[in-house]
């Protein structure tokens, strides 16, 4: 099996956030292994350490056994700047979902960071994160994308770009790409129901987020808060929105990397 990177225009060039062509041209979630890794961890710390002062919130990925292993929300944040000047993109939440079920990963085992939930602008458990969550409201606002605790806002960890800021705890902020329409993405606004069930059969392939819950019977569950700032991960086929914690890296946290696979 062969992996290659996606072309950044012409005939072969797959949109970032087109996810029926990416699912017909064969495109996949993989883990970042092999020389890719290799010489992606070298120009992810080079980077961190010439732009971002060897900021320690970003300084968390590994190398083991061949594969880059670790995850946060500004470590993916980076990431994904750097793989798309390459021509390869992380993976969306439809992506995760279309992988967990082809069994193309191990997705019972990995953490996979993928967005930020933005429910209110202040959150009284997690206040270090309040003037992110006022600067994200602000930018939200510009381009006319609402939230509250009924309605999250879903802002992929990919739509979002890596600064230096002295005004909140992490020494970085996230700005919203210039050039991205976030309303491209299927769920930039979304009701995600708290500490419920569902069934893989319940699930979107469009947008890989439950059109209906179940109370107790669902077999795969959702955790989200009502306030604040949350990370979105998947792991174990579970969907896990109920964690303030922006820096905090799983030993189990995987950043993946949608690649073409040849057979």
């Amino acid at each position: 099996m062969t992996l290659t990177a996606l072309p950044q225009s012409g005939p072969g060039y797959i949109p970032e956030i087109n996810r029926a062509l990416r699912r017909k041209s064969g495109i996949q979630a993989t883990l970042l292994d092999g020389d890719l890794g290799i010489d992606f961890l070298n120009e992810f710390n080079w980077t961190a350490d010439a732009y971002f002062k060897g900021n320690p919130y970003l300084k968390v990925l590994r190398l083991e056994n061949g594969v880059v292993t670790g995850s946060n929300v500004p470590s993916v944040i980076l990431a994904a700047s750097i793989l798309r000047e390459r021509g390869l993109h992380l993976p969306l939440l439809p992506d995760i979902e279309n992988s967990f079920r082809a069994g193309s990963l191990d997705l019972q085992t990995y953490f996979v960071d993928l967005s930020l939930l933005l429910r209110t602008e202040d959150d009284p458990s997690y206040q270090e994160n309040n003037p992110i969550s006022w600067n994200l409201a602000r930018q939200l606002a510009y381009r006319k994308i609402s939230f509250s605790p009924e309605k999250t806002a879903v802002l992929p960890l990919s739509s979002l770009e890596l600064h230096n800021s002295d005004k909140n705890k992490y020494g970085l902020s996230f700005r919203i790409r210039d050039n991205l329409d976030l309303r491209e993405y299927p769920y930039t606004s979304y009701t995600l129901s708290m500490e419920t069930s569902f069934e893989t059969e319940d699930t979107s392939l469009e947008t890989g987020i439950p059109r209906r819950t179940r109370i107790h019977d669902g077999s795969r569950k959702i955790w989200t808060r009502n306030e604040g700032l949350s990370v979105l991960s998947f792991h174990g086929g579970d969907l896990h929105g109920d964690s303030g914690g922006l820096a905090y890296s799983n030993p189990l946290g995987r950043i993946l990397v949608m690649r073409k696979v040849f057979s």
